[in-house]
């Protein structure tokens, strides 16, 4: 299948069928895709150890695993901003280009104004698109949503490091990928603010009800370690408001 580009614009699909195709530029190959590392093919000392891969006493980031999320192309169902819903697709999110990308006749597109999109879910999990901080800039991107409401907890995917293969003969390179996952808050229209499984960050960035949390945390004994003990924290303060 073709890899193309879908020009997304909310009018046109409210009003007809017809929608706009350009060649896309970010998929796994491309010259044009930055990428954030690469290790040496020579991974005969490289040990797998816990959440990482290490080479030489390094440890790189991500744990190595598909750049697709829906690799197997499930339906799900499409909500625009502007309320129109559309289930007559079949989805993945491509970790590596940060695309949203869907089948229309045959063709693999992706969304060129995903500022247009409300959500996206298929396979139980629902994404959303928007600003987040990164670094010290400003960026937008897809993450999945974890716990809805006033304070939303979001997970976002990157492609940490690219491990190429030896392959023999004329057969094609097969990379392996180490996917790194990060957890969000989101409230309101600000911008999305990383936060890490701890006690001390996660009640930072919440900011309100520090008090509540506080006691809740301790009645509970939830030490915030985990990606669940986060979800119930954020789903406990959001039945504060």
């Amino acid at each position: 299948m073709k890899t193309k580009q879908f020009v997304f614009a909310a009018v046109s699909i409210l009003i007809s069928t017809n929608i706009c195709i350009a060649q896309q530029k970010n998929a796994p190959g491309s010259s044009q895709t930055e990428m954030k590392g690469t290790a040496s093919s020579a991974l005969s000392s490289s040990i797998v150890a816990g959440s990482g891969l290490y080479f030489g006493g390094n440890e790189l980031e991500g744990v190595e695993g598909s750049i697709y999320v829906g690799e197997n192309w499930p339906g799900g169902k499409l909500i625009l901003r502007g309320g129109k819903t559309i289930e007559n697709y079949l989805f993945r999110y491509n970790v590596y280009a940060d695309q949203m990308q869907f089948i229309k006749d045959s063709d693999t597109l992706a969304f060129a104004s995903p500022g247009e999109l409300f959500s996206i879910t298929f396979d139980d999990r629902t994404f959303v698109y928007g600003p987040y901080e990164g670094s010290g800039t400003l960026m937008k991107g897809y993450f999945e949503l974890l716990v809805p409401g006033k304070q939303q907890l979001l997970l976002r995917r990157a492609v940490s490091y690219i491990i190429p293969e030896e392959t023999k003969g004329k057969e094609e390179p097969k990379n392996k990928y180490l996917i790194s996952e990060c957890f969000f808050l989101k409230k309101g229209n600000l911008p999305a603010q990383k936060v890490i499984c701890n006690k001390k960050s996660a009640l930072n960035a919440v900011g309100d009800h520090q008090e509540e949390l506080d006691n809740y945390l301790k009645k509970t004994g939830n030490k915030v370690r985990t990606a669940e003990d986060l979800k119930r924290m954020v789903a406990y303060y959001n039945s504060l408001e």
